[in-house]
């Protein structure tokens, strides 16, 4: 191997394992709920479902599901949350406070009480 190849690949190997440094040794910047959505919510209407949300700043329960979502991004006022132990599954809803209800939308989990659209209010 001649002088030139092996400086040009101690260059590129050093360059490398700084680059892995600096992604393994950065702090990331964290995901989290807004504090005013954190703690639990139930329907304004339970005429037909009685479950609650309860926010942490970076998870989400329902009471009627085994398990709880984990916030694992944010754009604006949607929120995209994947399952605890399956992060593929993963949808995004918005979620906007309006007076003292949380507003729901865009919520493609399923039907019945699993479908959180609407106006939710804090416990």
């Amino acid at each position: 191997m001649k002088m030139n190849q092996k400086l040009f690949l101690s260059i590129i190997l050093a360059v490398t394992a700084a680059t892995f440094l600096q992604c393994v040794t950065m702090p990331r910047e964290e995901i989290l709920f807004p504090s005013e959505l954190v703690g639990t919510w139930r329907r304004v209407d339970q005429s037909l479902y009685t479950n609650t949300l309860t926010f942490t700043f970076d998870t989400l329960k329902d009471s009627s599901q085994n398990g709880h979502w984990k916030l694992v991004g944010v754009r604006g006022d949607a929120y995209t949350i994947a399952w605890h132990d399956n992060l593929s599954w993963r949808f995004t809803n918005t979620y906007k406070l309006v007076g003292n209800n949380l507003e729901i939308g865009g919520n493609n989990l399923g039907t019945g009480e699993d479908n959180w659209d609407g106006a939710w209010i804090k416990r």
